[in-house]
């Protein structure tokens, strides 16, 4: 059995969807497992369309997995705030929109912490289960290489 007191969790976050719905987190999962994608600049914003459409692609053939992309953005005044969301409404189509999650943060020290991530200069991925128990991640950009560590990730869950 897992030591649950030694496991990650995902912070608890809330944060509005592309398509305009609040959204809490981890009380939003509701697939036996959940994907997650996390960035932390508006520079890195760019580099995540590759993994929504690979998420995509592999919940489609997973159907106990979900996923959302959650860019967490720090000191973001709000003028800005509206700029950033009408652009990744742009970026992102319009079938994943409910999937990405923008959580603007004061500052990103307690979700890293408690994550322990290092640093904010790699997009990051998860696999969580419904309680926001963090089962695996990786970091950087989609490649052959890590598009196969998450599959191998995935079919090693469902058995």
């Amino acid at each position: 059995a897992e030591d649950e007191e030694d496991c990650l969790r995902f912070p608890t976050c809330s944060g509005q969807s592309l398509s305009g719905e609040e959204v809490t987190f981890p009380d939003v999962f509701s697939t036996e497992y959940v994907l997650i994608v996390s960035v932390f600049s508006r520079e890195q914003q760019m580099d995540i369309v590759p993994w929504l459409a690979t998420l995509e692609e592999l919940t489609q053939t997973h159907p106990n997995f979900s996923f959302y992309d959650i860019p967490m953005i720090a000191n973001v005044p709000a003028p800005i705030r509206l700029a950033s969301l009408a652009i990744m409404r742009a970026l992102v189509d319009e079938e994943l929109q409910d999937d990405v999650v923008v959580v603007f943060v004061e500052t990103q020290e307690a979700f890293l912490e408690a994550l322990e991530i290092p640093n904010v200069d790699n997009i990051r991925v998860f696999i969580v289960n419904t309680k926001g128990e963090v089962l695996w991640c990786t970091d950087g950009d989609v490649t052959e290489e890590t598009i196969a560590a998450l599959e191998e990730q995935m079919a090693l869950l469902t058995g």
